[in-house]
């Protein structure tokens, strides 16, 4: 009988080194092709989502935008402002204005305050009026009467933006985000429409100051679903003009990361996309808020 001969073990070594190197491939591959599709369909979830998020929010707010322009033509409309403003020095029609005007203020709390602002036929004069025992000489395109007891008096001209607007004939416009011209006062946007006569002449402008801090909780707090998803609103200049930290509003510090987003934004339609932000990689989506009026600037809703 033929004797077995032994197989070397250093065969048999490699023999198993081999069987496990093609184990060990093999496994490997499934992983990565299981952890490739896995984050790809995680991938393609938060893009869907986000784009979604980004979508109805930017909807939504639009949508308020133009229930808050509907709030400023009707105020417009009132008999007694636009009596007033056919007879801007009359001081009976002005304290009964001014009354008005307060009421209004104190149902919509994200109102900072309510203003008219008055056009002269002669831009090189001015009306004087007392107000809390002051003189005032209210200039052409200035602030003439509001709903905080005078504060705004004399402020304004053609230098902002929601005033040459509907000077010029805008129909309904929104500033850009700023901060408030009176210091004690919040930062905010301008909404502001025209005050006419029965002939449609432009007497004056009725303009509202929204509270960005009640904006940004609206909807950069309010809407925001979840710890995983961020909302922010954004301008064209690079401003968090809408941020569940109301500290990061109108701040500097962030306004490069923002610009540079600039390039994958769309002005008109959402966009999705992935981008480095503040050192670290989202996805992002962002879509335009288009509201029926006028804008200072472009704001986006964005979620990342």
């Amino acid at each position: 009988m033929k004797a077995e001969i032994p197989v070397p073990k250093r065969y048999i070594y490699i023999y198993i080194s081999v069987i496990c190197f093609i184990a060990l491939t093999f496994f490997s591959t499934i992983g990565l092709l299981a952890w490739h599709y896995t984050y790809e369909y995680r991938h393609s979830d938060i893009v869907s989502r986000n784009k979604a998020f980004s979508h109805q929010t930017a909807g939504a707010m639009s949508l308020w935008l133009d229930d808050n322009i509907q709030i400023a033509q009707n105020i417009a409309l009132a008999p007694v402002v636009k009596e007033y403003c056919q007879s801007p020095s009359d001081m009976i029609l002005y304290e009964r204005v001014s009354n008005f005007l307060s009421d209004v203020h104190k149902k919509n709390i994200h109102f900072s305050l309510i203003s008219i602002i008055i056009f002269l036929e002669d831009s090189g004069k001015s009306i004087s009026i007392t107000r809390n025992g002051k003189l005032y000489n209210i200039k052409h395109g200035c602030s003439i009467v509001d709903s905080v007891g005078g504060k705004s008096i004399g402020i304004g001209g053609l230098d902002f933006s929601y005033i040459n607007a509907i000077y010029n004939g805008s129909k309904a416009y929104i500033s850009e985000a700023k901060q408030n011209a009176l210091p004690e006062f919040p930062p905010i946007f301008m909404v502001s429409v025209p005050i006419t006569d029965q002939s449609g002449k432009i007497l004056a402008a009725l303009s509202f100051g929204i509270k960005l801090d009640y904006f940004s909780e609206r909807f950069a707090v309010d809407f925001t679903p979840n710890t995983y998803e961020t909302l922010e609103i954004i301008d064209n200049r690079g401003y968090f003009i809408g941020h569940t930290n109301l500290k990061n509003i109108l701040s500097e510090s962030n306004r490069q990361d923002i610009l540079a987003l600039n390039h994958y934004i769309n002005k008109s339609i959402p966009a999705s996309f992935d981008a480095d932000f503040a050192g670290e990689l989202w996805h992002i989506a962002a879509s335009p808020i288009i509201p029926r009026a006028e804008m200072a600037t472009t704001w986006w809703a964005v979620t990342r």
